[in-house]
C-alpha cells in the first residue's frame, strides 16, 4: 500500500483542514459550517464565505463544545471536501480522521459508519488531534496545548507516550473570545465582524494591568470607522482570566497547564522543557511570552528558567501535519481499519488501535 493513498482530514470546529499525505500542507482549509439561504433548506453553500455573504445566510455549525452534534451537515461538508476540494473518489484512499479527547463511543462509531458506508473509503484511522499535534512538535516529551475554536485540549507526553490521566479538555476556545469581544464592542452588529476584528486587532498582553494599548482603526461594512482600544487585550485576556466573562470560573490556561505539570511529579523537568502550542487560537501575538511568564512564576525556584513555550506560524496546521508524519511511519498499515474488517466485525473494530502512539 502506497503512502500517497492517504487523505488526512483534521476536523476543526472552526476550520476543517484536508489534503494528501504526500503534500507538505493541506490542500483545503474550509470553514466548518454550512450556509443555507434564509427560509430555505434545499440549497446550501460551503467555503470561506465573506462577511457580506454570512449576513445573508443562516449559518449552521456541526460542532458544539468540540463535538459533532449535527451529523447531516458534517456529512455534507465531508462530501464537499472529497468531491469538490480534493476531487477524488474516496474509495481509493485511506483516511486519517481526527477526533477530540474523550470522544464518545457513539461518536467514534458514527464517524466510521459514515466513512465506510457513505463514502466507501478503503481504510480508516481515527486519530486524536492532540496526539497528532504532539507528533508535529518533533519532541520526545512535553505538554501539548491545543487551542481550538470550541475547546482547548491539554495533554502531557513522556518519551513518545501520553502520560495516563494527565490531560484536560476545556469547553472554552476561540469562539468564547469572539463572544466576549462582541459583547464589548457595542458598535458591532454581528459576530462575523467581531471575529474579523479579533483576528486583525487582538493580542495577549504580557501584563494586562499595565499594558498601554495602541488604538486600532477598523472599517465596518457600511464604511463607518470605529476605534478599538482596551478591547484588543480584554477579549484575549479571558484565556488567562476567564472570570472576566464567565463569572463563576476560576480557571485559566496557565493554571490548568501548571496543574497537569505538577501532577507529573518526577517528570516535571522534562515536561517544562517543551510546552507546545497548536491550533488556530494559538496564533495570538504575545501568547507564548505571557504563558512563559506565568508558568515561570508558578514553577518555583527549582524549575526557574526551564520553562520553554514553543509556538509556530503553522500552529493552525499542526494537527494536520502530525497526521502526515503518522501516515509515513513503517507501521502505519498495521493500525488502519480496512473496509473489509469493518464489514466483517462491525464498528467495534475501530477500537483495536484506539490508544496507538508511534514508537
Amino acid at each position: 500500500m502506497e503512502y500517497d493513498e492517504t487523505i488526512i482530514i483534521d476536523n476543526g470546529s472552526y476550520f476543517i483542514k484536508s489534503g494528501f499525505s504526500y503534500e507538505d500542507s493541506p490542500k483545503s482549509c474550509l470553514r466548518t459550517c454550512v450556509g443555507y439561504p434564509q427560509n430555505k433548506d434545499s440549497t446550501y453553500s460551503f467555503g470561506n464565505l465573506t462577511i457580506e455573504q454570512m449576513n445573508t445566510l443562516n449559518l449552521r455549525y456541526p460542532f458544539e463544545d468540540g463535538a459533532i452534534k449535527n451529523w447531516d451537515d458534517m456529512e455534507k461538508i465531508w462530501d464537499y471536501i472529497f468531491n469538490k476540494e480534493l476531487e477524488v473518489n474516496p474509495s481509493e484512499y485511506n483516511v486519517i480522521l481526527t477526533q477530540p479527547l474523550m470522544n464518545s463511543r457513539d461518536e467514534k462509531e458514527k464517524m466510521a459508519q459514515i466513512m465506510f458506508e457513505k463514502f466507501n473509503i478503503s481504510s480508516l484511522y481515527l486519530a486524536y488531534s492532540i496526539d497528532l499535534a504532539f507528533y508535529s512538535s518533533n519532541r520526545e516529551s512535553g505538554l501539548i496545548v491545543d487551542l481550538g475554536a470550541n475547546s482547548t485540549q491539554i495533554s502531557a507526553f513522556l518519551y513518545y507516550s501520553p502520560i495516563p490521566y494527565k490531560f484536560e479538555r476545556l469547553y472554552y476556545g476561540g469562539n468564547a473570545i469572539t463572544d466576549y469581544l462582541y459583547h464589548l464592542l457595542k458598535q458591532v452588529q454581528n459576530k462575523s465582524i467581531a471575529e474579523d476584528i479579533k483576528e486583525k486587532a487582538c493580542y495577549v498582553a504580557l501584563d494586562y494591568e499595565k499594558e498601554i494599548v495602541e488604538p486600532f482603526s477598523y472599517i465596518l461594512p457600511d464604511n463607518k470607522k470605529i476605534i478599538i482600544g482596551k478591547e484588543r487585550i480584554q477579549a484575549s485576556e479571558t484565556l488567562f482570566n476567564p472570570e472576566l466573562f464567565y463569572k463563576d470560573s476560576d480557571l485559566g490556561l496557565h493554571r490548568i497547564c501548571n496543574k497537569i505539570i505538577e501532577n507529573c511529579k518526577d517528570d516535571k523537568e522534562e515536561i517544562y522543557k517543551c510546552i507546545y502550542l497548536s491550533g488556530g487560537n494559538s496564533l495570538f501575538k504575545g501568547l507564548r511570552e505571557r504563558l512563559t511568564k506565568e508558568l515561570n512564576y508558578m514553577a518555583g525556584y527549582s524549575y526557574k528558567g526551564l520553562v520553554n513555550v514553543i509556538d509556530s506560524e503553522y500552529g493552525k496546521f499542526s494537527v494536520w501535519m502530525g497526521g502526515q508524519i503518522l501516515s509515513k511511519i513503517s507501521t502505519f498499515d498495521k493500525i488502519l481499519t480496512s473496509k473489509k474488517m469493518y464489514e466483517e466485525s462491525g464498528s467495534s473494530i475501530i477500537y483495536k488501535n484506539d490508544n496507538y502512539i508511534f514508537k
